[in-house]
């Protein structure tokens, strides 16, 4: 071998390239655009990996724990997918531990009623109290979810739970932007029920969380920290979303990204990384 630093400068596996751009971000601290260009990442794409490494959701996303045994565990996903399922079916119907556990065979991904009550109890979900059966079988029927509506927002004093706090640290910035006025500017297309500025609110809520696409959404679609950032009584599905984006003229997209990175440089905001 030549040159021994070619290996960490042109890595050739994809966790290790996030290792290194990663390192070089954070540790030696390389500019975000520099890191980018370096190994080989666009910058949007280079900044939500900033993103998803800061929130730290999972790490052997980014470092590969070595173990004796095999390498990779073929299960780790479909595990993570059905725990993430239990505490829906949970969460959204109240379902007991038998329920979850049928129901999951249904869906393809079996677990025990001893699996099911476990992943509950490490998420600080209790027991559920005695039912009727009467009960049970009503909570096993679906529940539709609320349309999203601008005029059906509670703005009436409350308190409410919310994993995406953090987005309403960007509201000041927002209302100094005049971001409903540049939407109207740019003749983006709305509704009665979601109006431009609250569909363009959703899909920027995503991105501001690195969430990234309208797909991924669905798991956060009943938070109403995030409903109420964009402005509704609930988050848009994610077709609503997805169509929003795919069915605007690119014409008003360039007027849109025109008007907003004017205003946005008049302000001289910091780079967010």
């Amino acid at each position: 071998m030549t040159d021994l630093t070619e290996p960490f400068l042109k890595p050739e596996t994809r966790t290790h390239r996030q290792y290194e751009a990663l390192r070089a971000h954070f540790v030696e601290g390389l500019e975000t655009r520099k890191a980018a260009e370096r190994f080989g990442y666009s910058l949007g794409s280079f900044r939500n990996l900033c993103t998803k490494y800061r929130r730290k959701l999972d790490l052997s996303v980014f470092f590969a724990e070595h173990k004796p045994g095999p390498k990779v565990n073929p299960e780790e996903p479909l595990r993570l997918r059905r725990d993430r399922r239990i505490l829906e079916l949970r969460k959204n119907f109240d379902l007991s531990v038998g329920d979850i556990s049928r129901k999951l065979t249904d869906e393809g991904m079996p677990a025990g009623t001893t699996t099911v009550q476990r992943t509950l109890h490490q998420n600080g979900i209790s027991k559920l109290p005695r039912r009727s059966p009467g009960r049970r079988e009503a909570a096993l029927r679906p529940v539709a979810a609320p349309a999203a509506d601008a005029r059906e927002l509670n703005l009436a004093p409350q308190r409410l739970h919310t994993e995406f706090g953090g987005l309403f640290l960007f509201v000041s910035e927002l209302v100094r932007l005049n971001l409903d006025q540049i939407v109207t500017d740019s003749d983006m297309p709305g509704s009665a029920m979601i109006p431009a500025s609250h569909a363009f609110r959703s899909l920027l809520a995503l991105k501001l969380w690195g969430l990234g696409r309208p797909p991924h959404v669905m798991a956060d679609i009943l938070d109403p920290g995030i409903a109420l950032f964009a402005g509704l009584n609930v988050m848009p599905k994610r077709s609503t979303l997805t169509e929003y984006s795919g069915r605007v003229d690119p014409k008003r997209c360039l007027v849109l990204m025109d008007r907003w990175h004017r205003t946005l440089n008049s302000f001289r905001l910091p780079d967010p990384c």
